[in-house]
């Protein structure tokens, strides 16, 4: 027969199908994807502080007027500047930024400014004290910052031991940047 074959087209119809298909697919997930990202709300989505705190050990001045109590030196090097909006001359609690000290036992201890605290703004090379002081018979917290030098070496002052032995975790969150975890140091206290 000399005419045209039903047998010799059957491949390409099978070609043509799969690409048929394959096409529709790609086309749907096209689809599917410009609806989700479309949706999303950015309106949340901030781009995360980044900060370098170093760290030492340092010993303050304690009661019996030998510098050998434990005192965290904080050292910003380099990153975003951090905003702590406070009252200065008081214990108002740090604002927009947050640290948190967490024992050997794991509880947490929210680190609140000392009246000694001045300015505003945690700036590059920059040195940050955090020590333990009890203030008996008070609701106000006993883990403090300063950045003023004379709070732990100073006539009038003194530091206490912190209350537990072992390894801390200093947490510092920056709440302007949606909570965001700018430092996860540990420390041998």
């Amino acid at each position: 027969m000399t005419g045209y074959d039903m047998k010799d087209d059957s491949g390409v119809s099978e070609v043509i199908s799969s690409m048929l298909i394959v096409f529709l697919v790609i086309a749907a997930a096209l689809v599917v994807g410009v609806y989700i990202f479309s949706s999303v709300d950015e309106t949340y989505l901030q781009e995360p502080a980044f900060v370098f705190f170093s760290t030492e050990i340092i010993g303050g001045l304690g009661n019996d007027g030998q510098k050998n109590v434990p005192v965290i030196r904080m050292h910003r090097a380099h990153g975003d500047d951090l905003e702590q909006r406070y009252t200065e001359g008081t214990h108002s609690g740090i604002e927009g930024m947050k640290i948190i000290l967490y024992d050997p036992d794991g509880n947490g201890h929210e680190v609140v400014q000392s009246i000694t605290m001045k300015g505003d703004t945690v700036d590059i090379a920059e040195d940050f004290y955090i020590f333990y002081y009890d203030l008996a018979n008070s609701q106000e917290a006993d883990y403090w910052i300063t950045n003023d030098l004379k709070r732990i070496y100073g006539p009038g002052y003194h530091v206490e031991p912190f209350p537990v032995h072992g390894t801390w975790r200093m947490i510092i969150t920056e709440e302007d940047h949606q909570d965001t975890i700018v430092a996860d140091i540990p420390l041998s206290l």
